[in-house]
């Protein structure tokens, strides 16, 4: 007992001092009640909370269903769903980065083919003081400096001063050919979706026969058992048979449903701004064609269409170009420097 005691009395201590009194407001849930917590600043967020990434409640969702063609589906796809409007966003922007720099001063620099760096300085100072031996008040302080430098080993050569530039160009290149890769490659899911929705729309018709016959199997031995033509075993195969067909049915009837799901998230057609899209129903029907695939040709075409082939390409120039610029900075740094201003004073 002398034990249990003290551990008590903590207890009976801990949940008065918890539970308000009848006089006091209870605490703020949002606020932290442990002992010392004062002590830590409290964390909280500096920007509203964007309406895109909210969960509507209800949950809209649009009970229309639209018949569309493999090009309409490939259409509305590219058109509203959120990956390619965000690889879009990406893209934009300019190839040219303008900068104005304003100050008292002006500063012209350029830099040439070759790697010389000719600078131009027009500066400008004004001084006051009180001092009585101070000639000039206020006094104006005027320089032009021209300044030319010629790399002799480092950044020398003939067009190294662009190489950076056709960097920037091949890497501008190669990202529109990964984006045109990526489009593809969406365009290629649009086409499996709608397709996918086709052929387990025509599973589903064969399944849903095939279970009828299985049902007018079971009536047939049936009436062929009643007339002692097959032995009684017969009907509970034939309906064991009819079991397996429905299960079939009710699968291929999932799979229809899942597919046609998946074509709506694709596609992401929401016309009415509900929270689940569209379902779009496919209009087109298989019909059996021949092909003949000539894989030489294919190969021939792909290695040298293929958007992936090309951003590969880019990618490796890139790689060489920025060799060329590490080795040459390897090099020791050897310049020709000229100058010539001239300086004004005046009050």
């Amino acid at each position: 007992m002398s034990r249990r005691l003290p551990l008590a009395y903590l207890t009976v201590l801990a949940l008065a001092t918890a539970v308000p009194s009848a006089g006091e407001d209870p605490p703020d849930a949002r606020e932290p009640s442990w002992r010392g917590a004062g002590l830590a600043p409290s964390w909280r967020r500096s920007l509203p909370e964007s309406e895109a990434l909210r969960i509507p409640t209800p949950i809209t969702r649009d009970e229309e269903v639209e018949r569309v063609t493999l090009k309409e589906a490939i259409g509305i796809a590219l058109e509203n769903n959120p990956g390619i409007a965000a690889q879009r966003l990406a893209l934009a922007g300019t190839r040219t980065l303008v900068t104005d720099d304003r100050s008292a001063n002006l500063h012209l620099l350029k830099t040439f083919r070759t790697g010389t760096t000719a600078t131009v300085d027009f500066l400008n100072d004004r001084l006051d003081t009180n001092p009585r031996f101070q000639q000039l008040r206020p006094e104006y302080q005027a320089a032009l400096n021209l300044s030319l430098v010629q790399p002799l080993l480092r950044n020398f050569g003939w067009d190294f001063s662009y190489l950076i530039v056709r960097v920037a160009d091949q890497v501008a290149d190669a990202a529109v050919y990964q984006y045109e890769a990526q489009v593809a490659d969406f365009v290629e899911q649009v086409i499996e979706a709608y397709w996918n929705v086709v052929r387990t729309r025509e599973n589903l018709e064969v399944q849903r026969e095939s279970k009828t016959l299985a049902d007018r199997t079971v009536h047939e031995n049936e009436a062929r058992v009643r007339v002692g033509l097959l032995p009684p075993v017969a009907v509970l195969e034939a309906e064991a048979d009819a079991k397996s067909r429905e299960e079939q049915v009710i699968q291929a009837d999932n799979d229809l449903a899942v597919a046609r799901q998946l074509l709506a998230q694709t596609a992401f057609y929401r016309p009415a701004d509900t929270f689940v899209p569209r379902t779009l129903e496919p209009a087109d029907e298989v019909v059996p064609e021949d092909v003949t695939v000539d894989i030489e040709h294919g190969l021939s075409t792909a290695l040298s269409n293929r958007p992936e082939i090309q951003a590969s390409a880019r990618g490796i120039l890139v790689q060489q170009l920025n060799e060329r610029i590490a080795t040459n900075g390897l090099l020791p740094r050897l310049d020709v420097v000229g100058s010539y201003g001239v300086n004004g004073l005046s009050g």
